[in-house]
């Protein structure tokens, strides 16, 4: 304590000291009241976010960060897999040539040498950066999201194939867009050799194939498909007829992150204005990127010249030269519902990997409308999915809706039809010359027809009966309770 500290009264010194506690409280209940806040902030919003049966979360949807920890962690956890997979067979592949070496060295003996184990490390941290050049290349094929298309490379030949009308050309632009989306008219069985038919596995009389329908409100959606393949697969199911996915690219996605099942896809969407749309938004985001920097007084980079490929004399050219080119669109889309290049619609059907040997064929009508077709052995079996317009869809989306459907179900009239998807079609009451065609497990509004029904909802109703009376179908789940 210094001389002038000392010549001050003592009670100075108490009072500042109890103010400074005073103070201290004060800043820690305020702290408190902050902290209680946001945490009760936080409940209300995980609440209004997740669907409670019962005091238990069935369904939650994730925040924006939350999708995008869940989809680095996801990739993260793939990229370690890819390592261990790839350090695996490197020691594999040297632990086999010292076996060779010495007969008289066996497997336990050589794991627990040293040597051997600081030589693989050693080798680990050399081969890191080719490991890593070949995690890029391939972690589409190894994550399972890359998109299978139709046209493919010709085994030991310089040239293209279309694997549905069996089309060959020198390059990808020679093909017919038919060709490119997917929906020629195909010429054989589909991606199947005749050599392979005699010893694959069929679909016996006495076996159950257990299919379902469901409107999944969009496919894109992290972890979704993760969701979906996991619950197929502890219930049993061989086929999943799926509606409104909202995915604006067709093809096939095969295993990945669908684990067992192969999956494909059909849609309304022209890929070229895909491809359009795709670069209008990249060049929008560049642009304003660009504004941003200048706005916050950053220096605008020079742009990044790509590096050209050799150019080939005028004369001289490749019969089986093949054109890489970036498109956009190729992966995951980024368009928004307000793009025209977004699909609201769209159709899938998810196929076990046990019975994907039986298709035969895949046919992508729209995003509405879509058939597979399983040669079973003992008939063929046709799957249709599809998703019909809701009651304030416009006339004319109704009539090409029906009329698709009328056309799939007569190319499909020599095998055993199974359509199923979401309607969009309300019952309410089953009339007389309706009961050989619906069952009595509706929902059930006595005189609702008569009054109080709207007249689109009445519209959607009326198509839908009349469908199911033109081709002699019933509708089974109001059957079956």
């Amino acid at each position: 304590m210094t001389k002038a500290e000392a010549a001050l009264p003592m009670d100075i010194h108490t009072s500042s000291s109890k103010e400074h506690k005073a103070n201290k409280k004060r800043e820690k209940q305020r702290r408190y009241r902050q902290n209680k806040s946001k945490r009760e902030a936080q409940c209300r919003l995980e609440e209004r976010r997740a669907l409670k049966i019962r005091g238990n979360t069935v369904f939650y949807i994730p925040t924006r960060k939350e999708k995008l920890r869940m989809r680095r962690a996801t990739r993260r956890r793939e990229y370690r897999k890819f390592m261990g997979k790839m350090v695996s067979e490197l020691s594999k592949k040297i632990g086999r040539e010292r076996l060779r070496g010495n007969r008289n060295k066996t497997r336990e003996h050589l794991f627990t040498n040293s040597s051997f184990v600081n030589k693989m490390a050693t080798l680990q941290k050399r081969h890191k950066r080719s490991f890593r050049i070949q995690w890029h290349a391939k972690k589409h094929a190894f994550m399972g999201t890359h998109r299978h298309d139709y046209i493919t490379k010709r085994k030991n030949k310089n040239s293209l194939i279309c694997r549905r009308c069996k089309q060959v050309q020198n390059n990808m632009g020679s093909f017919s867009e038919d060709c490119i989306k997917g929906c020629c008219t195909p010429s054989g069985p589909f991606d199947q050799s005749q050599n392979q038919r005699h010893n694959q596995r069929k679909l016996h009389m006495f076996e159950n194939f257990k299919a379902l329908t469901a409107n999944i409100r969009g496919i894109n959606a992290c972890g979704k498909r993760q969701i979906l393949s996991a619950k197929w697969e502890k219930e049993g199911i061989d086929a999943a007829l799926l509606s409104e996915v909202q995915k604006n690219t067709g093809g096939m996605e095969k295993e990945g992150q669908w684990g067992k099942y192969t999956v494909f896809y059909s849609t309304s969407i022209d890929p070229k204005k895909r491809e359009e749309q795709e670069q209008k938004r990249e060049k929008k985001a560049s642009e304003n990127r660009r504004k941003r920097r200048k706005r916050q007084g950053k220096i605008e980079p020079a742009p990044i010249c790509k590096p050209k490929p050799k150019q080939r004399p005028k004369g001289d050219t490749a019969a089986g030269q093949k054109k890489h080119t970036n498109k956009p669109g190729q992966g995951y889309s980024s368009a928004s519902k307000r793009d025209s290049d977004y699909e609201h619609a769209g159709v899938a059907i998810a196929i076990h990997r046990r019975w994907v040997s039986l298709v035969e064929e895949v046919r992508e009508t729209s995003g509405r409308n879509m058939t597979v077709i399983l040669n079973t052995g003992s008939g063929k079996m046709a799957l249709t999915a599809t998703y019909g317009p809701t009651a304030e869809s416009k006339e004319n989306i109704k009539n090409l809706y029906w009329e698709e459907l009328a056309q799939e179900m007569e190319a499909n009239k020599n095998c055993i039809r199974v359509v199923a998807g979401d309607f969009n079609a309300r019952i309410y009451e089953v009339q007389p010359d309706e009961k050989p065609f619906i069952g009595t497990n509706i929902i059930k509004r006595a005189g609702y027809l008569a009054k109080g029904i709207a007249d689109n909802t009445k519209d959607n109703r009326d198509r839908f009966v009349e469908f199911l009376k033109t081709q002699d179908m019933a509708a089974i789940n109001t059957i079956f309770s």
